[in-house]
């Protein structure tokens, strides 16, 4: 189980299945996002595939910050053809 914070939040890993730690607020958007149609086209990076799956609030609170602490680099530098069997797919 993984744990990051931004701004006093606290995120466990997998950020999906504990969402219900978040405020109502953040969750509603959250959700609503995910629940939305994903926009898949123009999908050229990391950064984009992200956004696609999980929704820009999560990919900003969430994504974002763990790619840049993890691997060192913007998820906007990142190529996609290594996602292949590890992260979850949401859509």
């Amino acid at each position: 189980m993984y744990v990051i914070s931004k701004n006093g939040l606290v995120f466990e890993y997998p950020v999906q299945n504990n969402l219900f730690r978040q405020s109502t607020r953040l969750r509603t958007q959250v959700l609503k996002e995910l629940w939305s149609e994903p926009n898949q086209k123009g999908v050229l990076n990391y950064e984009d595939w992200l956004i696609a799956q999980y929704g820009r609030t999560l990919y900003e609170q969430f994504y974002k910050l763990y790619t840049l602490k993890y691997w060192r680099t913007v998820p906007s530098n990142m190529g996609i053809g290594w996602l292949k069997g590890r992260l979850l797919k949401h859509r």
